[in-house]
């Protein structure tokens, strides 16, 4: 509630465009070829800050399923 008042505030005080991204990371890019979200981010202008952050998160990550005890990798 407090973010969306805030953007409330901050859109009807001025003429600044606001932009906003929400992500969970839980799973959001075990299915997602991680070169296509990096082009992705740099047509839509994602501050390079922030591509870098997510480029370096996602570099070795590794995919697995478990299953009880069972691990597959």
């Amino acid at each position: 509630m407090k973010v969306v008042h805030e953007l409330f505030i901050a859109a009807d005080c001025s003429q600044n465009i606001i932009r906003i991204l929400f992500v969970d990371f839980n799973k959001a890019f075990d299915v997602i070829d991680h070169n296509i979200l990096l082009d992705k981010f740099i047509s839509n202008d994602v501050p390079e800050h922030i591509t870098i952050w997510s480029v370096d998160f996602l570099n070795g990550r590794k995919q697995f399923v478990k299953i009880g005890d069972l691990i597959c990798i």
